[in-house]
């Protein structure tokens, strides 16, 4: 039914070809096109990305030479990158580069092509091209987007691709960062030879500065404070103080880098919900923080975040496992794993590899382990497995023993849990009590040092993928460490995350648009950061782990030739 009305588009748009048109038909046309560009943006808006494709490759085709026609390809550009077509990205807004339009556009074409060959694992066109980007006239807010991505993609260049791109791209306002970015590198690796030339470079090329480009110092009365909310007493500060300790390596490279007017603020959580409200109260009220970063708990994050929301106060969450927290309100932000992806993979090899068919979930009740026991019921079923029994425990619970009494009777082959590392370290030990020895299987929570660290001898055997993107953000922390002369030899992962969390908010300052509110900066750096599944499809596969006496083992790694067509069903 849908051909009809195109078909009949197309006849009408033949006649007019060959037949000379009234004024009036003229101003028709031109309405019709409006209102189809109205949908077109619409469909933007809502990000309904399929739809995008499919009426921007509608315009295209009856409007060849419309000034909108850029602006449709960028839009079809986004929707293809969102749905996981590099190559169609990179060939619909090729075109922009050989006609006369508006820099902005050359800009985003350049910016697109650039995440398309990031997810080809291309990392020499992923530069080019935002250097390219970076050799017009780029504004404040397209410039932090193409800094960022050039920051958080890639590996060291060769020393002759880096003089070629130095020679060809010297007027690009990107090339600093560039230099510098493989300059840290270099020195993390202890390449000295590479260092050496590096250094040369940015001596010989003319017309580059970088302490031009390092952060701006911003003009502010009052010193930029940032509330690190943590537990520094009780069992879990050992993770609290690993989370600061990450928090103040990322103010120190900020200093170093030019931002002096920081300040961290330190409340303990004592990972109880009451002290977490109370602290934050504090933080706010009487210390005056912009901003907050934490808490590690699921529940004192919670607590926290609700304070903060009411204050109207932006609370960045880099480490709390449970989902949805960004949901209580417009000013709070979490960093999220890609659990959807995680399920497939974890699915298909328990299936596939394993041969267990009997699976039982369990985890605390919420909406989004609602949500993850239905995407977890629904693959395994499609790999002819099923999920004989789902319980569910009240937040808060210690006592387990009722649950794996109910999951017991159902005799099942494999347990998933999807819960957070607080619950983790109480149930994980009752399994192991009451003899409950079924294959274990997680999300990449369970990925964790510290969580092998106290509960691994129960933990033998279980099967659970490596945390995503885990390696890239250890490098950038001991980069980081090198950078301030502070080597260091490794990082769990809380500190990883500290120094991750803190360093996003400090990027809050390097958005040069003076007129975005904290929280309007916040969500631009939130929503312009990479598609998760973007990476994960152009890998090898999902590398899926176990544990063996205490320590984490290789197990398989899942490839992704059939992953791609169920996360696009997801997004």
């Amino acid at each position: 039914m849908k051909i009809l009305p195109f078909f009949l588009m197309c006849i009408i748009s033949f006649s007019c070809a060959i037949s000379p048109l009234k004024r009036e038909s003229d101003e028709g046309l031109s309405n019709e096109e409006d209102m189809i560009m109205t949908k077109i943006r619409t469909l933007v808006f809502e990000e309904d990305f399929k739809e995008v494709r499919e009426s921007g490759q509608r315009y295209l085709l009856r409007y060849t030479d419309s000034k909108n026609v850029g602006e449709v390809r960028i839009y079809i550009g986004l929707a293809d990158l969102q749905l996981g077509y590099s190559d169609l990205a990179i060939n619909v807004v090729s075109p922009i580069f050989e006609t006369d339009y508006p820099d902005k556009l050359k800009i985003d074409a350049y910016m697109i092509v650039a995440k398309a060959e990031v997810a080809k694992e291309r990392f020499l066109r992923v530069v080019e091209n935002l250097l390219k980007a970076a050799t017009l006239q780029i504004s404040d807010l397209q410039f932090s987007e193409a800094k960022r991505l050039l920051l958080e993609t890639g590996e060291m260049l060769p020393v002759v691709d880096i003089e070629g791109l130095g020679k060809k791209y010297d007027s690009s306002s990107l090339l600093p960062v560039l230099l510098e970015k493989c300059l840290r590198l270099a020195v993390i690796s202890k390449n000295r030879e590479y260092e050496n030339r590096v250094r040369e470079m940015i001596s010989k090329i003319s017309g580059v500065d970088l302490a031009k480009h390092k952060m701006r110092k911003q003009e502010r009365s009052t010193p930029f404070r940032i509330g690190i909310i943590c537990p520094l007493t009780g069992r879990f500060s050992k993770l609290g103080k690993s989370f600061v300790r990450g928090a103040v390596l990322a103010l120190q490279e900020a200093r170093k880098r030019g931002v002096d007017n920081l300040e961290l603020v330190v409340g303990d959580t004592k990972a109880n919900s009451l002290d977490a409200c109370s602290i934050t109260e504090r933080l706010i009220r009487e210390e005056r923080v912009d901003v907050i970063v934490g808490g590690i708990s699921s529940s004192s994050t919670v607590a926290a975040a609700q304070v903060a929301q009411s204050h109207k106060r932006v609370l960045f969450s880099p480490v709390a496992s449970e989902r949805g927290i960004d949901g209580i309100g417009d000013y709070i932000f979490q960093d999220l794993r890609n659990y959807e992806v995680e399920i497939i993979a974890i699915s298909k090899v328990s299936c596939r590899d394993l041969g267990i068919r009997r699976i039982a979930f369990l985890a605390s009740d919420n909406s989004l382990n609602r949500r993850i026991e239905f995407l977890l019921r629904a693959e395994v079923e499609r790999e002819g497995g099923i999920v004989c029994v789902a319980d569910y425990y009240e937040e808060g619970c210690t006592d387990f023993r009722k649950n794996i009494d109910k999951i017991r009777a159902e005799a099942p082959e494999a347990l998933f849990i999807p819960s957070g590392q607080d619950d983790l370290v109480l149930i994980l030990p009752q399994l192991s009590f009451y003899e409950f020895g079924v294959q274990l299987l997680g999300l990449s929570n369970w990925d964790s040092d510290d969580l092998i660290q106290i509960v691994g001898k129960d933990m033998n055997g279980a099967l659970f993928p490596a945390e995503t993107g885990s390696n890239n953000d250890r490098e950038l922390y001991l980069s980081a460490a090198a950078y301030i002369g502070e080597p260091r030899d490794g990082a769990n992962r809380f500190e990883v995350e500290g120094y991750k969390g803190t360093k996003r908010v400090i990027d809050l300052l390097t958005v040069e648009a003076p007129e975005m509110s904290l929280r309007e900066r916040m969500e631009y750096l939130i929503n312009n950061r990479l598609h998760p599944y973007l990476k994960t499809i152009s890998s090898n596969g999902i590398l899926l782990l176990t544990v063996r006496n205490n320590k984490k083992e290789y197990f398989l790694t899942h490839k992704t030739n059939d992953l791609e067509r169920n996360i696009i069903r997801q997004y």
